[in-house]
């Protein structure tokens, strides 16, 4: 009886352990190994997601770029550039691009820079100009210095811009419009106009609503100035000076249809139905 009971136990223990080497054991690998085929399908299903994802990105970046070629990009983007300050009425401009750097093989990196003077207006008029632009571009940073006694701001900005090596465009830049300005126009912007946001408590500045309104010539040759803000009319005769709100100047001449005035040692040429923020900077020898 005693070996027969070891027997049955020898049986038992041993049955047990033959279970474990040749069920228990090859079905827990199996469904480590399921488990394993299943985080593996998950994460190439992530990364195909990805790569897709991806490849849709570059396609746009692609459609977004400037030209492919870095030399006619710099031309064209820097063309762009001096359009856009034009059509802003920025004043005394000047424009520099740096050496277009390659990126992984992917992309060139092109640098710009822009020096302008002009008025709150304008540079609003620049800024709605540049993102409306649906291009691979962005502004890096801006340096704003006002000038009070012009109403002006003097302006640094630097730029970088994008040409993918696959770029969509060969010779000139893209069209399209970006979307979150597809329904603005420049008149969506004019809170931004009517709030000198550099002068003290954001007030808006008489000088911007001031404008050259007429020039008479019955006696004294005069300058007629409209202050738009308080709807009165300041006229005035070469040499006399002009102040209002952070503008102080001189009427240095004046002419049939425009008038030249003088602030710290700037002259600014103002035509009939223009304001003073839209004077045009002379050159020093005018």
């Amino acid at each position: 009886m005693l070996y027969g009971l070891l027997g049955v136990i020898v049986l038992f223990f041993g049955g047990e352990k033959l279970k474990t080497s040749l069920i228990d054991e090859p079905f827990d690998a199996q469904q480590k190994r399921i488990e394993k085929l299943e985080k593996d399908r998950l994460k190439a299903k992530k990364t195909l997601n990805r790569a897709k994802k991806t490849s849709r990105r570059i396609a746009e970046w692609e459609e977004q770029s400037l030209p492919a070629d870095p030399s006619t990009a710099r031309t064209v983007y820097q063309e762009w550039l001096v359009d856009v300050v034009d059509r802003s009425r920025l004043t005394t401009p000047s424009f520099d691009s740096g050496t277009p750097v390659l990126r992984n093989g992917i992309y060139h990196s092109l640098t710009f820079s822009v020096r302008a003077r002009g008025t709150l207006q304008q540079f609003t008029a620049f800024l709605y100009e540049f993102y409306r632009a649906d291009f691979l571009h962005q502004i890096q940073s801006i340096g704003i210095t006002p000038l009070r006694s012009a109403g002006l701001l003097d302006l640094s900005i630097s730029i970088e811009a994008v040409a993918m090596t696959n770029s969509a465009h060969a010779q000139d830049l893209p069209t399209a419009i970006a979307e979150e300005f597809a329904d603005k126009d420049i008149t969506y912007f004019s809170p931004i106009v009517r709030r000198n946001i550099f002068g003290i408590g954001g007030e808006a500045d008489p000088a911007n609503f001031t404008r050259l309104t007429a020039v008479t010539e019955q006696g004294d040759t005069e300058a007629w100035f409209t202050l738009g803000s308080e709807n009165r009319v300041i006229r005035l005769k070469q040499g006399e000076m002009l102040d209002v709100g952070q503008f102080t100047g001189t009427v240095a001449e004046i002419h049939q249809t425009d008038v030249i005035l003088e602030a710290r040692g700037e002259r600014w040429l103002l035509s009939i139905g223009e304001s003073l923020n839209e004077a045009s900077a002379l050159p020093p020898e005018f």
